[in-house]
C-alpha cells in the first residue's frame, strides 16, 4: 500500500492568472513553508493562495509565490509562509522492475464540485487509487497511473484542477 501521504498537507491552489479566469489545481506541503504544485496550475499566475484543511479544524488559507519552476518537468514550488508547521516528504523514485506498484493521491478535482447548505460551492478532497506498471512510459519519464474513470462533467474534464496533487506510491526501487 501507498506509504507517507498525508491529507492535512493536501492543497488547494487557487490561482488567478494574467488576463484571465481563475483557476484551480492541487499541492503538497513538501517542506515547512513549501508546496509542491504542477507548473501549469500557476503559469503567468498573477496571485495565488493555498488552501489547507478546508471547512476542517486547522483550516488555513494564506497567500503564496512561486519561488521556483521547471517547464519541461511541469513542477513549480510555491512559497508558503503561513502554511501548518510540516515534516520534509520523502521523495522518491520508481526503479527500473517488472511490476505494478500501488499509489495513491489526494487532489481536488473538478467532479468533486459540491453545493454546500448555504449555497455556497466548494471542492471536496478526492483520495485516488491508482496502479502503475513501473516499465511504462521509461522513454517519457513519467509514471502511468491507472484510475477508475470519474462520471463525464457536462463541461470540461471530471478531473481538472487534480494537477500538483503528490503522488505516494509503495516501494518499487527493487526486487
Amino acid at each position: 500500500m501507498p506509504t507517507g501521504l498525508r491529507v492535512d498537507y493536501a492543497a488547494e491552489v487557487i490561482v488567478e492568472p494574467a488576463g484571465g479566469d481563475g483557476r484551480r489545481g492541487s499541492g503538497y506541503l513538501i517542506a515547512p513553508r513549501k508546496v509542491l504544485t504542477a507548473r501549469h496550475v500557476v503559469r503567468d499566475a498573477t496571485a495565488v493562495q493555498v488552501r489547507f484543511n478546508a471547512d476542517r479544524p486547522g483550516q488555513t488559507e494564506c497567500t503564496a509565490a512561486v519561488i521556483w519552476q521547471h517547464a519541461e518537468n511541469d513542477i513549480a514550488v510555491l512559497a508558503v509562509p503561513e502554511a501548518p508547521p510540516a515534516n520534509p516528504a520523502e521523495i522518491g523514485k520508481v526503479g527500473e522492475r517488472d511490476a505494478v506498484i500501488h499509489a495513491g493521491a489526494v487532489g481536488f478535482p473538478a467532479f468533486k464540485m459540491r453545493i454546500a447548505p448555504d449555497g455556497s460551492r466548494y471542492r471536496d478532497a478526492e483520495h485516488v487509487h491508482a496502479t502503475c506498471a513501473v516499465l511504462s512510459n521509461r522513454r517519457e519519464g513519467t509514471l502511468d497511473l491507472s484510475v477508475p474513470p470519474p462520471a463525464p462533467l457536462a463541461n470540461g474534464s471530471p478531473w481538472a484542477a487534480m494537477s500538483g496533487a503528490a503522488v505516494s506510491a509503495e516501494d518499487a526501487s527493487s526486487e
